[in-house]
């Protein structure tokens, strides 16, 4: 009895996948959970912030500390970039379909916004704290902290002419840096989905 065993060769689904919108979905559900794109460490972790868009973890001399309303938008933001990434990855397996550019569209740049929001929402935060909050109390007229990334030391003026020194430290994560390549690859992505769809019908 002869046993058929089905050949690559006549899978064409095969042939004509987006292999990089593959990839680039994997690479998105695995994102989220790598954990922060970004730390902040005050008084030589006294306090500690891990943040990126789908957590933000927060330790105040070693108790954890949760706020209800960010665990649910955090949660939110998973289950839309998982999404994002199952669309792409149909999107992207079934090329020969009129539907797979619709569904590449939604998730190949979900990422990419993500790290732009990202971004602008940390610089515009160290910002504002460098600029306002040390107006604010002549207590904290010393304080200073660095753009993004960095490590400074501030100095505050305490009672009785007594004055404190807190380090603090601010830093990208290995996992923000995979943010960034899978936002690339999910730019590559639509570019090259161009030359292997078909046109959407209306």
């Amino acid at each position: 009895m002869k046993v058929h065993i089905p050949s690559f060769k006549h899978a064409k689904w095969l042939k004509r996948a987006n292999w990089l919108g593959v990839v680039t979905a994997i690479l998105m559900i695995v994102l989220i959970f790598l954990g922060g794109w970004w730390r902040v460490n005050v008084g030589g972790g006294a306090a500690a912030v891990s943040v990126s868009p789908f957590s933000i973890n927060t330790t105040m001399l070693g108790d954890q500390v949760s706020i209800p309303i960010v665990w649910y938008i955090t949660l939110g933001v998973k289950l839309l970039v998982l999404a994002a990434g199952i669309a792409l990855l149909v999107g992207s397996l079934a090329v020969d379909k009129w539907w797979s550019k619709r569904l590449i569209r939604f998730g190949a740049t979900k990422i990419l916004w993500m790290v732009v929001f990202f971004l602008v929402s940390i610089t515009l935060m160290t910002l504002v704290m460098n600029k306002f909050l040390a107006g604010t109390s002549p207590e904290l007229e010393g304080f200073n902290m660095p753009y993004v990334s960095g490590s400074t030391v501030s100095t505050l003026e305490l009672e009785e002419d007594a004055t404190a020194t807190i380090p603090i430290s601010l830093a990208l994560t290995k996992a923000f840096a995979v943010a960034v390549a899978v936002a690339i690859l999910g730019v590559a992505t639509r570019i090259y989905q161009r030359r292997l769809s078909p046109p959407i019908k209306h």
